[in-house]
């Protein structure tokens, strides 16, 4: 976990995957679901493992905070009252910064071929969920991991018992949503 066997870290993917998000990503779910999906590309592991909003990494949230501190990317964050009894909602949004922009080349220039993965799987992802929307990425993200755990092929009607063992609840309808996204991402046959 932690890299390619080619030296790609969990940093420089993100890095790479806020770039071919067109420079910005809304959301710390929404860059975990894609950071989720650019490993799957690469058939690496970027430490997801099952969590609330679907397969969460702390590599990914380590190199968020890295790349936030090494001013790669600004991280601003709006706080949104909530209408529970909940705390306030807060929304992240990354955005590349100039040095990022040149280390994001730099990274290129190394790490090509893997470069280019993420970008068509980015590319991808941002055709069928054009706003990079987190609830479709995450229920996408939680089929795919759910499905991808499973030793034999998986019915869609055993998917939402599944998810339920894990502590998500998921619906027939969100399956078969979510198939289809995954389908069109050539990540379900």
């Amino acid at each position: 976990m932690g890299s390619t066997e080619e030296g790609l870290t969990p940093r420089d993917a993100v890095l790479l995957a806020i770039d071919a998000a067109g420079g910005t990503v809304e959301g710390r779910t929404a860059i975990q679901k894609i950071a989720y999906f650019v490993a799957v590309a690469l058939a690496d592991d970027l430490g997801h493992r099952a969590h609330y909003y679907g397969p969460y990494s702390r590599p990914v949230e380590y190199a968020l905070a890295q790349t936030a501190l090494g001013e790669k990317v600004t991280e601003t964050m709006e706080r949104f009252p909530s209408y529970a009894s909940g705390p306030d909602i807060r929304k992240y949004t990354y955005a590349l910064t100039g040095d990022g922009v040149s280390e994001v080349a730099a990274i290129r220039a190394t790490y090509g071929a893997q470069a280019d993965m993420i970008k068509v799987t980015v590319d991808a992802i941002h055709k069928a969920v054009p706003d990079f929307d987190q609830n479709t990425l995450s229920m996408a993200a939680k089929i795919h991991f759910i499905v991808s755990q499973q030793d034999q092929p998986t019915k869609l009607a055993e998917i939402p018992a599944l998810a339920n063992q894990l502590g998500w609840r998921i619906s027939e309808e969100q399956v078969a949503r979510s198939v289809e996204l995954l389908r069109g991402l050539e990540l379900l046959t």
